[in-house]
């Protein structure tokens, strides 16, 4: 769980009325001159302008703050001012006011209430307003119900625990149960991205798919063949709906690419030539169709082709991550460790918060033996990305020691001792360091036992030495314990 604040300064030349459109992932809170406008404790994924407030701005500079919580999962939000309705407005910019007018904001005092009970809704009716208007004037036309859901569920506004789409969309079913459409659009609204399964609603998404699969719906014959194979890898299922996908639309092609996925797991010799054969007839420019060739050419030894068709990929949609790492991978496996490090660069450009990049960054420089190099991205990324890791020291170790902990508690899993990675312990952790211990490097953790490094100088004394000689010493790397002799019946 987590919160972040974000302020801007807005400078109208007059007093105005505009809209502020926004959406976030996931609750938020707005402030206008210190006055609450808007504010929901909600749980949604990110959406483009999900929900619009009215700002009545004053002439001269205002001040916009915004709060937004997480609760797990991805985080952020994106804003913009427009007119009441939609269009450009004018007569007002966004920037910094300077020192004078930049002290009225100082002392300003937010309110923590808003004068209603609910978000105040924007002046001017948008599209999903009039469709409600409609849709309560009129229940008959089952069309109407059908673009609402549809709207709502690609709006993707209310919270997680609401489906106001879903159920539109039924209404719109219970109204006409003939197009299929409605039925595939029904199922894609079930859709959750909930790691545990029974946090899913597979059944009535199954149940939608399959009623619109009877009604000819070759996509959903395709989201069927998917689902038993990635779900439960059943082969036999899977191959039942791409053959009625097949039989409903032959130039589907997914359904083209899928079945040679099939193939190969079964085993069958020149199953990925067919599908890039039989693709290239539906659509040679396609982008699955690429990918598939490029994959083609990789295994077959003729990388420099592969990066080629890669190369053109990205230069058509350059926010395509998958094609940038499989370029990103064929250079390496090339030796191109340059035009790597450049596309590595242009992703951080293009996602500074991210950390992907940085740690394949810091891999490949110290791969390289580049030890100066490969801490470079790792600093600037810390600037940027807050983290309890330690971003000079390439495999993550804290940056510096910790409070002891108190006397009969174990320490941190995240202090010097409980990650001895060639650091040192004091003498106060020593005493209280369990014998098993975390061990968490670039992310990954696992258990492992530290070894016990005993040095007898007995043992290296030469026969016949005097046992006074050289006082028993034993140093070691780990905690020393006291274990219980065995006896001698075991």
């Amino acid at each position: 769980e987590a919160l972040a604040y974000a302020v801007t300064f807005v400078e109208s030349n007059a007093a105005r009325k505009l809209s502020l459109r926004f959406g976030s992932d996931e609750s938020y809170r707005i402030w206008l001159n210190g006055a609450l406008l808007a504010s929901e404790d909600i749980q949604r994924k990110y959406g483009f302008d999900q929900s619009v407030v009215d700002i009545p701005l004053h002439k001269g500079w205002n001040c916009l703050l915004f709060k937004i919580g997480e609760s797990e999962g991805d985080w952020g939000f994106s804003a913009r001012i427009t007119a009441l309705d939609g269009s450009p407005a004018t007569g007002w910019r966004e920037g910094t006011p300077e020192a004078g007018a930049l002290d009225q904001f100082k002392e300003l005092a937010s309110g923590s209430e808003l004068e209603e009970k609910s978000a105040p809704l924007a002046s001017a009716p948008g599209t999903l307003e009039i469709l409600r208007k409609r849709s309560d004037a009129d229940h008959l036309p089952a069309r109407r119900h059908f673009l609402l859901g549809a709207l709502l569920r690609l709006q993707g506004a209310h919270d997680s625990d609401e489906h106001p789409d879903s159920d539109a969309l039924r209404q719109a079913i219970g109204i006409d149960k003939k197009p299929a459409h409605y039925h595939y659009e029904l199922a894609r609204s079930y859709q959750s991205e909930a790691s545990i399964a029974a946090q899913r609603d597979d059944n009535n998404w199954r149940e939608a798919m399959l009623a619109a699969e009877e009604r000819g719906c070759a996509l959903a014959s395709l989201q069927l063949a998917k689902y038993y194979l990635g779900t439960f890898s059943n082969i036999r299922l899977c191959r039942r709906h791409l053959a009625r996908a097949r039989a409903i639309n032959p130039d589907l092609l997914e359904t083209v690419l899928l079945e040679a996925r099939v193939e190969g797991k079964l085993g069958f010799p020149d199953a990925e030539l067919k599908a890039v054969s039989a693709s290239t007839k539906i659509d040679r420019e396609a982008p699955a169709t690429q990918r598939a060739r490029a994959a083609l050419l990789g295994r077959t030894g003729r990388p420099e082709e592969k990066i080629r068709i890669l190369t053109a990929l990205l230069g058509r949609n350059h926010l395509s991550y998958s094609v940038r790492n499989d370029l990103v991978s064929t250079h390496l496996q090339m030796g191109n460790y340059d035009a790597a490090i450049t596309l590595l660069e242009q992703d951080l450009l293009l996602a500074p918060y991210s950390t992907r990049a940085t740690q394949r960054l810091c891999r490949i420089e110290r791969g390289r033996d580049n030890p100066s190099q490969a801490s470079r991205p790792s600093r600037s990324s810390r600037r940027s990305t807050p983290c309890w890791k330690n971003s000079d020291d390439p495999i993550g170790r804290p940056a510096g020691p910790r409070e002891p902990s108190r006397p009969g508690t174990r320490p941190s899993r995240y202090s010097p001792t409980s990650r001895i990675c060639g650091r040192e312990s004091s003498s106060f952790e020593a005493k209280r360091a369990p014998l098993k211990m975390n061990f968490s490097v670039m992310g990954r953790s696992s258990r492992r036992t530290p070894t016990r490094k005993i040095t007898n100088p007995r043992a290296a004394r030469p026969p016949g030495s005097s046992s006074s000689s050289r006082p028993l010493r034993s140093t070691a790397t780990e905690p020393r314990r006291s274990f219980p002799r065995p006896s001698s019946r075991s």
